[in-house]
């Protein structure tokens, strides 16, 4: 009976969120239970909403890497104003905040295939699987760096 109770109560929660007129998704119970919360925390990182989608996944347990994961390919894609030290601080700032075991290497790939090279090779510092960073480094021809790994 308790476990119901909570449940229902973060479903009302949810789906009040959702409803809101920001996000703009008015769900009926039904159609968040057929959606299932996973594909609605997708949908909230298609429609750029990772704050409430991270919301969501700490709501119900879920992992949240890949709303981080999102949210830094966003961030870097989209990036006019930052250099590469505070874009990384940022984004290695945000993911230390939410415990995420999120892999720096795929964030510094996609950096690395939109042409940011040196912030691609600051996120790997913080990267903790060895094969993964060493993988990179040797796409990006970064010979002596992977070596040192």
């Amino acid at each position: 009976l308790k476990d119901d109770f909570r449940n229902a109560h973060n479903k009302l929660r949810i789906l009040n969120n959702l409803r809101d007129v920001r996000i703009g998704i008015p769900l009926t119970s039904t159609q968040y239970d057929t959606l299932t919360p996973a594909v609605i925390v997708q949908r909230l990182c298609a429609c750029k909403q990772h704050f409430l989608a991270a919301k969501i996944c700490k709501l119900l347990g879920m992992s949240n890497a890949k709303v981080l994961t999102h949210w830094a390919y966003l961030k870097i894609a989209s990036n006019t104003s930052l250099d590469d030290d505070k874009l990384c601080s940022t984004i290695c700032r945000v993911f230390q905040l939410n415990n995420a075991a999120v892999s720096y290497a795929s964030v510094a790939r996609q950096a690395n295939e939109l042409g940011k090279r040196d912030l691609a090779i600051k996120l790997l510092q913080s990267e903790t699987q060895v094969d993964e960073k060493v993988g990179l480094l040797l796409v990006m021809d970064d010979y002596d760096r992977a070596l040192k790994c």
